[in-house]
């Protein structure tokens, strides 16, 4: 029920309410009828782990929205006289 609310505020994440339920249906159904399960409830498990970390995700990317991180490595340019700068300059010689 929660993930059809959550559809409603997030429109973007349908599919997040659309996999919870049907995780649900699946989960339920052995019981319900007394047969074995159709899937393996171990990827049933997965499926909801999947869903929580984008869940998570979401959370973090809403409540820290200036979060960034650097795609490269600092390099120290060539005027730069610090004691760790040799350690990050690149040699023209290879």
């Amino acid at each position: 029920m929660v993930s059809i609310i959550y559809a409603f505020c997030f429109p973007r994440y349908l599919y997040v309410a659309i996999i919870e339920q049907l995780c649900s249906c699946m989960s339920c159904l052995p019981s319900l009828f007394g047969e074995d399960p159709t899937i393996n409830l171990a990827y049933v498990a997965f499926a909801v782990l999947f869903l929580i970390v984008v869940v998570l995700a979401d959370l973090v990317k809403t409540l820290f929205p200036n979060i960034s991180v650097p795609a490269t490595m600092p390099v120290a340019s060539s005027n730069d006289l610090s004691s760790k700068a040799s350690d990050y300059v690149l040699s023209p010689e290879v």
